[in-house]
């Protein structure tokens, strides 16, 4: 017996031994994982689209920059900036143009764009409308859109490039498609939320999904127990009911009331919670009476 209490001891000493460095391998583990995560995203969300003519030696290049994506207004905001190259730069001025330019874009608000001779070229912004896509269906919506630019000097084409980049956090752009022709380019784009947008959506689905089945356990123990009413228990289920409204309006992007994610985790953990409070009061109130 000795002997097997001894034996019994040293394993648990060794398991006590080993358990932190388990710890330390699984956090280690999982913070690797996350920042692998991070710098894939990190590298397609810099991912840089390129169409036109880019070979052309005198050419204007159209350098596009996605600010802001609105899916409930279902509009993007662009940074337009034109970069003359080769003979369509003024020679006194790099960033000037040597003929006047006209810039007809695929905005539906400001078509035109118009910049003189010999004055320095500015960044400037116009709204793209989506053409797929439903707000509603979020964390899975995903919108679709073109963005073309034509470029002509006194009514003739200019032979352009297309450069689009997306520094909005919230969204990644995948190109679907390019098209290019004489002084014309464009490219189709699909957006949809980012890694991290649509990993923490998922979260807090978990999340409100575990804290109103916690709820519903307490209710049923207490209602079985022939309790009364418990007032502890009554004040954390309250506050969990108030609790999950301020984890919906957590939520990045703050999708309107009635899309995917609510049907999904959000209004179904609110009437869990509320109907076990309930329950637990009416059967509180009722022990409490025959008593």
């Amino acid at each position: 017996m000795d002997e097997a209490d001894g034996a019994g001891r040293a394993k648990i000493t060794l398991r006590a031994a080993i358990a932190p460095f388990v710890v330390i391998i699984v956090i280690g583990a999982l913070c690797t994982l996350g920042i692998f995560g991070y710098f894939n995203e990190q590298d397609v969300h810099s991912t840089q689209y390129q169409t036109g003519q880019l070979t052309a030696p005198n050419r204007v290049e159209v350098d596009v920059t996605l600010q802001r994506m609105d899916a409930s207004g279902r509009q993007l905001t662009l940074i337009v900036l034109v970069n003359p190259i080769g003979d369509t730069a003024s020679p006194d001025n790099d960033n000037s143009l040597a003929h006047p330019l006209t810039l007809e874009t695929s905005s539906l608000t400001n078509t035109t764009l118009r910049y003189p001779a010999g004055e320095r070229i500015s960044a400037q912004n116009i709204s793209v409308g989506l053409d797929d896509g439903i707000v509603s269906d979020y964390p899975f919506d995903s919108y679709t859109t073109d963005v073309g630019f034509y470029a002509s000097s006194n009514d003739e084409p200019v032979p352009i490039s297309l450069i689009f980049h997306n520094e909005d956090p919230f969204f990644l752009t995948t190109a679907t498609g390019a098209n290019a022709d004489s002084g014309a380019a464009t490219i189709g784009l699909r957006i949809s939320r980012s890694r991290g947008t649509f990993i923490f959506a998922w979260f807090l689905m978990v999340a409100m999904w575990i804290l109103a089945l916690s709820v519903l356990g307490a209710a049923w123990i207490i209602v079985r127990g022939r309790r009364g009413l418990i007032w502890p228990a009554l004040g954390w289920m309250a506050a969990t009911l108030f609790a999950l409204v301020a984890v919906r309006n957590a939520v990045p992007g703050l999708p309107p009331i009635g899309s995917l994610f609510d049907y999904a985790s959000f209004l179904w953990a609110e009437a869990i919670v509320a109907l076990s409070i309930a329950t637990v009061t009416v059967h509180g109130v009722i022990v409490e009476r025959s008593r």
